[in-house]
């Protein structure tokens, strides 16, 4: 199920960024910088959102960007999940595949003990790597209040 939720984008003393997930309050990310931070940020709540739905308790009501509270030098940005992607990318289960091939490279991977199963998964694995389920960031512009909390609109 594809949906926007919005995330929150601290920075730390340390130079990098804490995010917290306003809809998910026990799920929480981070990273050196805001796109090592983003990108796991979208991995943890693909994970913690699979984790509701796993344990029956339903999926939460992303809550509007305009809504959202932040300090004051926070950054709030959307992140778009899709749970079923997610899923199907990082299901561990094997899949079994036929795979079409030369008799003779049949025969000399099997007499040199190579296992096609894993050489293929390994090539496959460093062609799609990074991840195919992440996504890039939907920029938003926030204007902050008196109240400390932010107005967010999405850039044109």
């Amino acid at each position: 199920m594809k949906r926007m939720y919005p995330i929150v984008l601290q920075a730390q003393a340390d130079g990098g960024f804490l995010v917290t997930f306003p809809d998910v309050p026990a799920c929480v990310a981070g990273g050196a910088n805001w796109e090592e931070a983003y990108a796991n940020a979208h991995d943890e709540l693909s994970q913690c959102l699979l984790d509701l739905e796993d344990g029956r308790e339903g999926m939460p009501v992303p809550t509007p960007g305009g809504d959202v509270f932040a300090r004051e030098g926070d950054s709030v940005m959307l992140v778009s999940v899709d749970t079923s992607a997610f899923r199907r990318a990082t299901e561990p289960r094997p899949l079994c595949r036929s795979v079409t091939m030369p008799r003779w490279m049949a025969e000399m991977a099997r007499t040199r003990g190579y296992d096609v199963s894993r050489v293929l998964r390994d090539a496959l694995t460093a062609r799609f790597h990074p991840h195919p389920a992440s996504s890039r960031p939907i920029p938003l512009r926030a204007h902050a209040r008196k109240t400390g909390s932010m107005q967010v609109r999405a850039l044109p």
